[in-house]
This record gives C-alpha cells, structure tokens and sequence, in this order.
C-alpha cells in the first residue's frame, strides 16, 4: 500500500491528512489485499476488540503495543515506558511508509500521538485504521427518560495532553464536542465550574447511527445538557466514516482562525469521529483537544456488526 503514493512534498510546504476510502470488511483480514510495514494495536475489552487485534496482527509485518498514561505524561511501547516529551522527538516508524492503527481499541491519545509522529517525524505516506462495530452495547441502565449505557467505570477530570493544546485566556473560544451516549462527559466539558467558558459550544451528534436508534440514545441524554446552554449550534456527520467529521473541523478552523478565535475539540463519541479529531490535532498545532481519559468497562458490548478499514494519504 505504502509504494502506490508518490514522494512526499519538498520541506517547508504544510502536510494533511487526505482522507481517501471507508472500506467495508466482511471477511477479516482475508478481504484486506495491500500489507502495511507496521501495525499499533492497544488491549481488547471486548470480542470486536479481539477481532480488530487479529486483522492487524495478520496484515502488519511489524506490531507494536501502545498505551498513553496521562498521570505522568508518558507512553508505554510493548511494555516500555516512555517520557511523552521523549517519544514524541523519536523515529518510531524507521523505513515505514505504510501503517495501520487498531481504532477499536486505541483511544483518542494513542491515535494522536501516533499521527502527529507521522505528521512531523516519518517518511509514512498513508495510514489506516481497522474499525469493528459492536452488535450491540451490554452495559445499559433504565430510567423513567431513556436508556441511558454506561460504558466507563471512572471518568477523570477534562484535561488538556500535552502538545496537543494551545492557551490563550484572551482569545475567545470555540467548543466543538462529538457526543456520544454518556451525557455526565459532555455536562463536565461545558460546566464552568470544571475550568473554561467557552464563547460557543457546538455538538457534533452522528446522524445517521450505524446502528438505527442509537441518535436517539444520544439526544435524549445530551439535551438535557443543552436545555441550560444558550450559545450552542448543533451539528450532524454520519458515524460510520472521519470524512465529514473531517470537513466540518477543517471548515471550523478556517473561520474562526480569521476571527482570532481558539478552537478546542471534545472527542466524546464514536469512533471514526475520534480518528477525525486526531487528524485534525495531529496537523494543526493550534488547535487543542479536551478530554477526560475514561476507564472503559470490561466487557461493554457484545459481538462485532460491522468492520472497516479507513484510510487516508500523508501528503
């Protein structure tokens, strides 16, 4: 996959993710042609967990462990801790020009600090994420208003990872959370009393699902946040791909750098969002990202639906 893209822009000229193809996969690694010279995975929770694992295992010629600790701000590689500061000068990719990154498991810190290293430190020209949907999610909780899923054991306080943040108290700024079912996440972005006010809030709600009432899920318990917030506008990308996702940031920093406003992005929703959010981090040093490092449930959801492999050039 790495040979079918050309040379890589001359020094000095600004690199971005160009999002190429959401590839559907029905037949795990099997239905994956191309290999990739090296493969980041993270630790299953969950059978579509296990699944996304193996599709890498199988297609990678290299597989690396990864996981961030935001705690003492550093990564851990096969086991090996890292300062962040450290790893984030080094040249983990060496000779690769092709990688593919198992989204199923690894969170937002993880994905972007893999991008922003090949953003600014490797000569990787496309990247790919494998993507497994659950069947369905188990760890629901009934209530007089909806269903709500509690899918995270513990939930840390909104806090900004290092390099991926720029402050300015002066400047207003701009608040674009991707939500998702568990509405405590969202209430704790937007409450003042957690640290920033935010000149506008906009939501970002995955229209159409992937799965059919799952939009449902989502409005009913994020509204009750927005029935006190006045300064938002909604905002609609589909769930099961970064493109749109993608497009409504890249659009958002275009207006708003003009206006000398601060954009801070909250992925708090699904997946393919998620790896938007980083590509957008991991290319643009002036934005910033929030988040509140949840402990996921073991065990949360139950099957794998749907699986895709996503993909995107460096150039």
């Amino acid at each position: 996959m790495g040979n079918t893209v050309g040379a890589r822009p001359a020094k000095g000229l600004i690199l971005m993710f160009s999002y190429t193809e959401t590839r559907q996969i029905i037949d795990g690694a099997g239905d994956i042609k191309e290999t990739f010279d090296i493969g980041f995975i993270g630790s299953p929770l969950d059978i579509r967990g296990r699944s996304s694992i193996a599709i890498v295992k199988n297609k990678a010629a290299q597989i690396h462990k990864i996981e961030y600790q935001q705690s003492n701000y550093s990564i851990q590689i096969d086991g090996v801790e890292h300062p962040l500061i450290d790893y984030m000068k080094s040249k983990p990719f060496d000779a690769a020009e092709s990688v593919l990154i198992d989204a199923t498991n690894l969170a937002f810190p993880e994905i972007a600090i893999l991008l922003r290293l090949i953003h600014t430190n490797s000569n990787v020209k496309t990247v790919s994420f494998i993507y497994c949907e659950p069947e369905k999610y188990t760890k629901a909780v009934y209530t007089d208003a909806a269903s709500r899923y509690e899918l995270s054991d513990n939930i840390e306080e909104p806090q900004f990872i290092p390099s991926f943040f720029t402050f300015n108290r002066k400047k207003p700024k701009r608040l674009f959370a991707f939500l998702g079912f568990e509405a405590r996440r969202f209430t704790r972005m937007v409450d003042p009393d957690d640290g920033e006010t935010y000149e506008s809030i906009n939501p970002v709600f995955a229209v159409p699902p992937y799965q059919p009432g799952f939009e449902k899920v989502c409005f009913d318990e994020n509204s009750r946040v927005l029935e006190k917030i006045s300064n938002h506008q909604c905002h609609f990308v589909p769930s099961n791909h970064p493109y749109n996702a993608l497009k409504l940031l890249r659009k958002a920093i275009n207006i708003y750098e003009k206006a000398d406003n601060d954009i801070v992005i909250a992925p708090l929703g699904n997946k393919p969002c998620t790896i938007a959010v980083a590509m957008i981090a991991a290319e643009n040093e002036n934005v910033s990202v929030i988040f509140d490092f949840p402990t996921k449930k073991s065990n949360r959801t139950d099957g794998v639906k749907n699986t895709y492999l996503f993909s995107a050039l460096v150039e």
